[in-house]
């Protein structure tokens, strides 16, 4: 893979563009948050957590010496624990409904990815959902700048799965089609 390719992909994990979506909305619409606290726990459990399986990979048995593979599947149990846990934190802290459509959109999309990638073996790009999923959000929530940069990135994120061989292009439309659907969805039923 060229180091270029490598670099976007780095940069484009799904935990740090949740993060900055979070970041980005709480900043220009911090009505559509509880308080500082839930956009806290949303920024730990959609960003932080899903982040750690790389670091924690090392030290689980199970997963250590299973190489990249191992470290995708880890980063996918890390990540929907995350989603699981946001949802229980909004619960906990009475979140909004814009709180809710972004974690129901993290939380479904990730349980849908592993559906299919499991379960149906269709292989749907966990990155492709992540790095488009955040688009349909911030249209809906008004951020339609910061959405239209995303969506740029999102090609490039694109290209570079494809030329890096990491992922087809069907297979990274259709991990993003699970997440701008789903978004789309949860909008209009709960905003």
């Amino acid at each position: 893979m060229k180091k270029r390719d490598y670099v976007v992909r780095v940069l484009s994990i799904a935990p740090l563009l949740a993060a900055i979506m979070l970041t980005v909305l709480f900043v220009t619409r911090p009505e559509l948050f509880r308080a500082w606290y839930t956009y806290a726990s949303m920024m730990v459990t959609l960003g932080i957590l899903p982040v750690l399986a790389y670091p924690l990979q090392r030290f689980i048995p199970r997963f250590r010496d299973k190489g990249r593979k191992g470290q995708r599947m880890l980063a996918m149990i890390f990540a929907v624990a995350g989603y699981v846990l946001c949802a229980i934190a909004l619960l906990i802290l009475k979140g909004t409904n814009a709180e809710w459509v972004i974690c129901l959109t993290y939380l479904i999309s990730g349980g849908v990815i592993m559906l299919v990638n499991k379960v149906f073996k269709l292989h749907a790009s966990g990155h492709g959902c992540g790095v488009v999923g955040p688009i349909p959000l911030l249209i809906f929530f008004h951020s339609y700048i910061a959405a239209i940069l995303y969506a740029i990135s999102a090609i490039f994120v694109c290209i570079s799965s494809v030329r890096s061989k990491r992922h087809s292009l069907s297979e990274f439309l259709g991990g993003a089609s699970i997440s701008v659907l789903t978004g789309i969805v949860l909008a209009l039923i709960m905003l």
